[in-house]
């Protein structure tokens, strides 16, 4: 949302793209600029075998919350407990775990920014299955090309590169706030559901939701199944992060989740392809493709283990803690 608001103060004041890039890097260079003061995991100092650091982190956190460490001194891992390593996903215990997350997180990620770039497509047609011709191009293109004036005719029938007007941008800033009541929503569902109960059914929704893009509805209507797909699909993709961290032990749980959003990134590369270039010539395809990707999440995440209640293990050797 704030991005949305962002571009259009830029967009409609400077009409520099250019200038919108450099400022949506400040949040980025902020974050870089404040690693320095971050506290270290006190997981981390414990398996560098950083006792003593870990002991005054863990005193650090209590103070803050007016409270005290328990008697006693920190007791040291055993020798057996090593720090994670990426191979330990392809272990025989997690391997098919591993696998099955890999399989959710390229799904999830690939309809989650497929949906986010075929908003403004159909908040500038009207719909997915309506023909672009010259009265339906609003503005003038914002990027140019240094090329011949065939060659840019041939570009141009491609990539429609058009400003937003204001009720395009009124209509992005509405439909993608439905993350906030989406993940709202689901902070209350995901700890009286099952997990696995709660991410395949909204998986399904989804799909369902996906598929009905491709009627022919007034555009209001498209726009508020664009609103409930993104706000799901938003809590979709918190859920599958909370779960990759419940299953894996404690020893291999960043590894993990850096492993998932690595393979989620996969999809980011190839879904812009998908929905902004195929998408003009078949969006039936392209749209049976996102909403067959959920229908495959649906029936991985069956085959995960129920993580709702579970107590965490600390590593592959120990049994799991009880949730008391």
């Amino acid at each position: 949302m704030g991005i949305i608001l962002l571009s259009w103060a830029v967009m409609q004041s400077l009409g520099n793209w250019r200038i919108l890039l450099a400022l949506t890097a400040l949040p980025a260079l902020m974050v870089i600029a404040s690693l320095k003061w971050y506290p270290e995991s006190p997981r981390y100092c414990m398996v560098s075998k950083q006792y003593a650091k870990a002991t005054k982190l863990l005193q650090s956190v209590a103070e803050m919350n007016g409270s005290n460490l328990p008697f006693g001194k920190l007791q040291e891992l055993n020798g057996d407990v090593e720090r994670g390593r990426f191979r330990d996903l392809f272990s025989k215990e997690f391997r098919k775990t591993t696998l099955l997350f890999w399989c959710i997180w390229l799904g999830i990620a690939s309809t989650y920014y497929g949906i986010i770039f075929l908003t403004p497509t159909i908040i500038q047609k009207g719909g997915l299955m309506i023909e672009e011709n010259s009265n339906n191009v609003s503005g003038n293109a914002i990027y140019s090309y240094n090329t011949s004036e065939s060659d840019q005719r041939e570009i141009d029938d491609v990539l429609k590169c058009t400003k937003l007007s204001n009720g395009n941008f009124f209509d992005l800033l509405w439909t993608s706030s439905a993350e906030l009541p989406g993940i709202l929503i689901f902070t209350f569902l995901v700890d009286c559901c099952s997990r696995k109960l709660l991410f395949g059914g909204s998986c399904i929704i989804t799909a369902l939701l996906t598929v009905l893009l491709l009627l022919d509805l007034e555009k209001i209507f498209l726009l508020i199944i664009l609103f409930g797909a993104r706000g799901i699909l938003s809590a979709n993709f918190q859920l599958v992060a909370i779960m990759t961290s419940e299953v894996f032990p404690t020893t291999i749980r960043a590894v993990a989740v850096g492993s998932g959003y690595a393979v989620c990134r996969l999809g980011c590369l190839t879904v812009p392809f998908l929905v902004q270039v195929l998408i003009a010539s078949n969006p039936i395809p392209v749209i049976s493709t996102l909403a067959a990707l959920l229908f495959v999440c649906a029936v991985a995440v069956a085959f995960l283990p129920e993580t709702k209640g579970a107590g965490l293990k600390e590593s592959a050797q120990l049994k799991p803690k009880s949730k008391d």
